[in-house]
């Protein structure tokens, strides 16, 4: 599962591994993945509202385990 965030102007998800990833979002609102990377190796924090961002990995993380429920 996909979270696109106009704020930040990207799609995110949980990758196999539950790292949480990034990419830009096109304008059409498809995820460009040939740009993802990690969350956790951006250099620049500054001004990143990180309310926001939590609020992105609690749907996340939320919808994951959901989905965990439906198979067990």
């Amino acid at each position: 599962m996909m979270i696109n965030s106009e704020y930040f102007g990207m799609t995110f998800w949980l990758n196999d591994d539950n790292d949480l990833m990034y990419c830009p979002t096109l304008i059409n609102n498809q995820p460009d993945k040939s740009c993802s990377g990690y969350v956790c190796e951006w250099d620049d924090w500054e001004g990143v509202n990180y309310h926001k961002l939590f609020e992105i990995v609690s749907q996340l993380v939320t919808i994951k385990e959901h989905d965990l429920r439906r198979i067990h």
